[in-house]
């Protein structure tokens, strides 16, 4: 929200939009995602065979050693939330709507701009913000869906999900108010929804 203020002024800040909307919308997928058995559901087959046999003999030998945990990246996350029953406890029947373009958009921006500012190497780059308004949209639309399926913040009270939902809210009006200020066009079939130009990054590798 608050990168979202200062992006009126500081175009440096459509980087921190990006981040946190990575880490939000991760976050949501993973608790939607992990079982009563965690880590399960929110990690490789392989890795989730090695857990299961550590629970088992550790019932037991205390003296096991848990597996390593090792989330699947974002992009594997958002996939499975769009399946049915991808819920931990496999209630929600109908999927998580998110659409092949958006999951490509997604896909793109964790791979050549999250990726890149969270491991980064000593480079400029250049952020081509255009659709960052609707790369919000699409996020806060699927937070909501988790939301609605119960089970990923099913131990938070009322007033916590009123509250959220109300940030969520704030964040779509943010959204606009970017959209408005900037002039967004939109002209890209890559999202049909909204036909907004996708967001892109150039990095500069450091001549020093």
């Amino acid at each position: 929200m608050a990168a979202c203020e200062l992006a009126k002024h500081d175009a440096h800040a459509f980087k921190w939009i990006v981040l946190a909307l990575h880490s939000a919308l991760q976050g949501s997928c993973v608790c939607h995602l992990t079982t009563t058995c965690s880590p399960i559901g929110v990690i490789s087959d392989h890795d989730a065979s090695q857990w299961l046999e550590y629970i088992e003999n550790s019932r037991v030998d205390r003296s096991c050693i848990a597996p390593r945990t090792r989330i699947l990246e974002f992009p594997k996350l958002l996939n499975k939330i769009g399946q049915p029953n991808s819920a931990g406890d496999a209630s929600n029947e109908s999927q998580i709507v998110i659409t092949d373009d958006e999951l490509k958009w997604w896909t793109g921006l964790h791979k050549n701009v999250r990726n890149q500012f969270v491991h980064f190497a000593p480079c400029g780059w250049s952020l081509e913000v255009n659709g960052i308004s609707d790369l919000i949209d699409i996020s806060v639309r699927i937070m909501r869906d988790i939301l609605s399926k119960g089970w990923a913040f099913r131990h938070e009270d009322e007033d916590w999900q009123q509250s959220f939902l109300a940030t969520l809210k704030q964040l779509e009006v943010k959204a606009e108010m970017l959209r408005d200020q900037f002039g967004y066009q939109n002209a890209s079939p890559l999202i049909p929804r909204t036909g907004a130009v996708p967001m892109t990054v150039q990095f500069i590798p450091d001549s020093k």
